[in-house]
């Protein structure tokens, strides 16, 4: 969850396969090692609520990724409440909002001061999350 402009992943930070997550390598809040070590856990026993989130979005991002997609989740476009937009996308189009982080894809939705919209020829969908 959460992250920066990375390049087709799940907002993470280092590395490649982030999208919109500082350059995350499939880098679900940029913790790949934690994420690892707490899914281990969270099959063998009891994991915490933090571990069994980053649990769940490292599945989550697994299943996305065996399908051909890339996750994303970002303060929705548009918004003054914080609120949080998951984003879903395949073929040539980035998890994010306005400008693509791929050469060759687009934005799965470009944004206005009161909210957003998809783009044309985008192949995404966005749920937003309260």
């Amino acid at each position: 969850n959460n992250g920066n402009n990375g390049n087709n992943g799940n907002n993470g930070n280092n590395g490649n396969n982030g999208n919109n997550g500082n350059n995350g390598n499939n880098g679900n809040n940029g913790n790949n090692d934690n994420q690892t070590t707490s899914g281990n856990k969270c099959y063998r026993g009891f994991c915490t609520p933090t571990e069994k989130a980053e649990f769940d979005v490292d599945e989550a991002s697994v299943q996305a990724t065996n399908a051909g997609m890339t996750l994303n989740m970002i303060t929705c476009p548009g918004t003054a409440n914080g609120r949080r937009c998951i984003y879903v996308a395949w073929g040539k189009t980035d998890p994010v909002d306005t400008t693509a982080t791929t050469t060759g894809h687009i934005a799965c939705t470009k944004s206005t001061s009161s909210g957003f919209s998809y783009n044309e020829h985008s192949t995404c969908i966005v749920m937003e999350a309260y």
